[in-house]
This record gives C-alpha cells, structure tokens and sequence, in this order.
C-alpha cells in the first residue's frame, strides 16, 4: 500500500503546476439546444430551464448536468444564477484526470481531480480505483474564441471574466480552447461546440437601468486631513457585503442607504446583505449592476442620517505620488459570525493612472488583499477616488493595484454629483468648508494620463475551511 501511494504522489508531481503530459484521450458532454432570445431568470424558467440547487458543486462532479444551462440556488438563498458546467477526462501515466468547470456571468471556476488507474492485460484494460485527489491549477492561461486568444488570470482556480470575454463569448461560433499558460502547464484542450452554445445565454448582453439619482456635493476641508483623522471619518460609512458566494467591501455614497460596491463582490444576487461597522445587518437591493464596467450599486433601507456617506471625487482628478489609503475587509469570510479583519486600513501613492476593459482605473501600491473589492481608494481630504477592484497576482510582482474610478462609475450609473451654484469647489467638485481661502499648489491636479494595460485579476480567493470567496 505504501509503495502504491508512493507512486501515485510521484506521479501527481509529475503533472508540474497542471497537466504535464502529451495528449490524452478527452471525454466531453455533448450541450443543449441554446435559446434564441436575450432571456432573464424568469423567462428562462418559461422556457423550461433547469432550476438546480447546489451547496458545494465541487463535491459532485459525477452528477452535474454538464453543458447544460442551468438556474442554480444555493441552499438558504432565493436568487437564481444562470450557470453552466463543463469537464473533461483524460487518462495518462496511470492517472484519469478530470478537469470540471463551473461558468457565470462574472467568472470561471476551475477544479482537477486525479485518480489512480488500475490496469490489466497490458494496460489494455484501465479502472479508476481509490479516492479522487485535488490536482494542481495554473492560474493563468488563455481562451481561445474564434481564433482569438484573451487571457485569463485568477486565484485559486477562479478567474474573473472580463468584459471583453463576455463579448466574445456571446458570438462565440464551434469549439473555444482553454489553453493553459506557462512552463509545464499542460496540454490545451477544447470546450464542445454544445457547450459554448449554452454559454451565450449567460453571456447575453446584460441590461442596466440607470439610476435617477443626485447626490449633494460634499463639504470637505481645504487642509489635508492626518491618517488618524481620515480613518476615524471614513470607516463607520464602510460596509461588508455578504452573498451566500463570498464576501467583499462597500461603502455609503449618501446617508439615506446607497452602497457603492463591485459587481463582481454581487455577481447575480439581487439581496445581498450589508453589515455596518456596528455590528447592524440590513439586506441590501443591487439597484444597478453595470453591464460595461466592475461596479453595483446598492440600496440599503436605514434611517436617514444613520451613516455618514463619503464625499466622492467626481471629476476623477488625482496626482500621481500623493498618498492614498485603502479601507476594507480581507480575510471575512462572508457570515455573521466571522468578522476578522474587517475595517483593514492600508495607505500608499497613486502610482498611475491606467485603461483597461472600457475602464479607466488608478493604480496605487497601497496593499490591497482579497476581501478589499469594492472598498473605498481614498485622497488625503478623505474624498473616495477609486474602487478598490483587483491586482496583478503574478509570481514576484508586488504593489500593483488597481481601483476603478469613483466618478466614471457614477456616471456609468446616471448618477450626479451637484453643489450649491454659489460654492468654492475644490478639484474633485466637492465644497470647501468655510474659511475658504484660495486653493494651494496641493490642491492642484495633474490631468488624468491613460496608459493601457492588460485585463485584470480581481480579488478572488477560495478561502481555507469555507466555501465562500472573498473579494
């Protein structure tokens, strides 16, 4: 037995970081006939589409409904989410491998499983005996959609799908390949034609209501506020938004209960809770959800005045080297009884400011950690900048990362910012508290400088003894 397992482990690290081996023989679910319309939740269960409720998929790989599209709940929540699950198996150096996927409208979660074979007559005949052991994923690799390759970055085996991806995806035509990136990563393989048809019924162009919402320009103060004072304003207006998916940050843009957060923290939940610094739980309503760029807006009923809001930078003007800090909760892990690091504070410059994925985003070297997405990126006059989004998670590549901006996200929206016509506005629109004095050199700001860079890794992690995710 010992001799048996010892092998079995050899061979797993033969597989490098995934899949190190020649071609195999690849086994693949044949998909369903795709539905000809843009379709919501509802319509598609007119149209008879499989609800199906789940707590761990990852525990049932041998009974999913593979290429299928399906409406998937977890146990406790109502909302239903369009999904779709693909595998492969492969079989190779005595090991079968069995590659499942699971896609949403906001990402692509990957699982390896490997299991020993046992053989007879020559290896004629082979049969997965034992359990089937976790395998390594790299975390980078690119889909190929019509002869185009887009890369995918993730964590974990969960990766973001980005705008650009959904609209390829959506007139995706035949197979599309997976390939994966890397020294060693392993062997491509490719994703039926039935299956990507049942991909662009998730894929459908989402629609968003813009909101007809003015918010009152805020009151700051012409001099910069010291780190103690900043914090000790902006956390009670930071929230942790919790979905039964995973967890992520927010923050109140008005005292009245409307949460600024990513769209990836809500993916498809349409009721995700909201819990305030003091402890106070409320259920949330995603009021919009952009179908163009990583931000949600949520409504929270409170009583007016409850919360402070954050002032927003609503002209987007930032310069580049002045200090910024960071609020939000990494390491919650999105239930009311585990709260730990919540309200984490870091602080760094802006280090750019960058485009990317119809999005323009500031980049900063302020620490942020899975759990941050959706937190507040804030100036030293306490005024919200960015959102907190995703970083680069390459291996050896520290401080880069990235917040959407707060006012093309507002906009986005239909969301306006408006002051008292007879106020002293300083850069960001908002209004200068009296005394109002002139506008020092420090006030000034640099223009906005656009540098494009390559699609982004949000901030996803599958956490260690949960199922949830934080973002």
């Amino acid at each position: 037995m010992f001799i048996l397992n010892a092998r079995f482990f050899q061979l797993l690290l033969i597989l490098g970081l995934f899949l190190s081996f020649t071609p195999g023989v690849f086994a693949q679910t044949s998909g369903s006939t795709p539905l000809d319309a843009k379709l919501s939740v509802e319509q598609m269960k007119m149209k008879g589409v499989r609800s199906l409720t789940l707590g761990d998929w990852t525990t049932q790989i041998d009974a999913l409904p593979y290429s299928q599209l399906v409406l998937l709940k977890t146990p406790g929540n109502d909302d239903e989410e369009p999904v779709v699950f693909d595998r492969h198996t492969m079989r190779q150096n005595g090991l079968e491998i069995a590659i499942a996927s699971k896609w949403t409208r906001d990402e692509l979660e990957l699982k390896v499983y490997v299991q020993a074979l046992s053989c007879v007559m020559y290896g004629a005949i082979c049969n997965p005996v034992g359990a089937k052991v976790p395998g390594p994923v790299t975390n980078v690799r690119d889909l190929v959609i019509n002869g185009t390759a887009y890369r995918l970055q993730g964590n974990d085996g969960v990766f973001p799908i980005s705008d650009t991806v959904v609209a390829a995806l959506r007139n995706a035509t035949g197979e599309i390949e997976m390939r994966p990136v890397g020294q060693g990563a392993g062997t491509p393989y490719r994703i039926g034609a039935g299956t990507v048809d049942s991909f662009r019924n998730i894929y459908q162009q989402e629609v968003s209501i813009k909101q007809d919402l003015t918010l009152p320009a805020a009151v700051v103060n012409l001099e910069a506020l010291d780190i103690e004072e900043l914090v000790g304003k902006a956390v009670p207006s930071v929230v942790l938004i919790m979905t039964p998916k995973g967890s992520g940050t927010g923050f109140l843009i008005s005292d009245d209960g409307y949460v600024v957060t990513n769209r990836h923290v809500v993916t498809n939940f349409k009721t995700p809770e909201v819990r305030f610094f003091d402890e106070t739980i409320k259920t949330g309503r995603v009021v919009y959800r952009s179908s163009s760029k990583d931000f949600a807006l949520l409504k929270v009923e409170i009583k007016k005045g409850a919360y402070p809001a954050l002032a927003v930078c609503n002209l987007d003007k930032v310069t580049i080297g002045s200090e910024i800090v960071v609020i939000g909760n990494p390491g919650s892990f999105g239930t009311t009884q585990q709260k730990n690091l919540t309200n984490t504070v870091t602080r760094g410059i802006v280090s750019g400011i960058r485009s990317a994925e119809n999005q323009t985003f500031l980049q900063t070297d302020a620490a942020i950690n899975p759990g941050n997405s959706g937190g507040p990126m804030l100036n030293k006059y306490g005024e919200v900048l960015a959102i907190a989004t995703w970083k680069i998670g390459t291996q050896g590549v520290q401080g880069l990362n990235f917040g959407g901006m707060i006012g093309e996200a507002l906009s986005d929206a239909g969301v306006q910012v408006q002051a008292t016509p007879t106020a002293t506005l300083n850069a960001c629109g908002n209004e200068l508290s009296p005394p109002q004095k002139p506008l020092t050199p420090a006030m000034v700001t640099a223009p906005l400088q656009n540098t494009p860079i390559g699609p982004p890794t949000r901030l996803l992690q599958k956490s260690e003894g949960t199922k949830s995710s934080q973002h």
